[in-house]
């Protein structure tokens, strides 16, 4: 069963807009940049998060399940992220498909995108709904990290 998890944060902005599974783990980290509900977000060294890109994708730690502004972030805002289990609303990449493995993408800041064979990193979830050929929201299992 999906549904919005408020995780001891009001919600009467409606902030969280991305839904999770019951039993999603989420945390709460200070927003690093400018982060938009669904996207990938990768750990800083001072523990902020912010979106996910490049090379540094290997250090995604979840998906964001709200909206932060430039102006919020800079005034210490934090972001709940969902860090395991199931969320609809990440954002995807245009190749995903139905129980594809998934990375933080390299390529696009903020998606998830296909793993593929030759990647020397774990995958970080699979596709639970995906619409080959069109970028857009997509359901994933997030894998719980050890």
């Amino acid at each position: 069963m999906f549904g919005h998890l408020n995780h001891g944060k009001p919600e009467l902005d409606g902030s969280v807009t991305i839904t999770t599974a019951a039993g999603a783990d989420i945390v709460e980290f200070p927003a690093g940049a400018v982060i938009t509900a669904g996207d990938v977000v990768m750990i800083q060294l001072n523990g902020s998060v912010v979106q996910s890109t490049g090379a540094m994708s290997s250090k995604a730690v979840g998906v964001a399940l709200e909206s932060v502004t430039a102006l919020a972030a800079a005034a210490g805002a934090t972001v709940r992220v969902c860090v395991a289990g199931g969320i609809v609303g990440v954002n995807g990449a245009a190749n995903l498909n139905d129980g594809d493995p998934l990375l933080a993408s390299t390529a696009v800041a903020g998606q998830v995108d296909s793993w593929g064979a030759a990647s020397t990193r774990p995958p970080v979830g699979v596709a639970l709904t995906a619409t080959a050929g069109v970028p857009g929201p997509v359901t994933v299992y997030w894998y719980r990290k050890a």
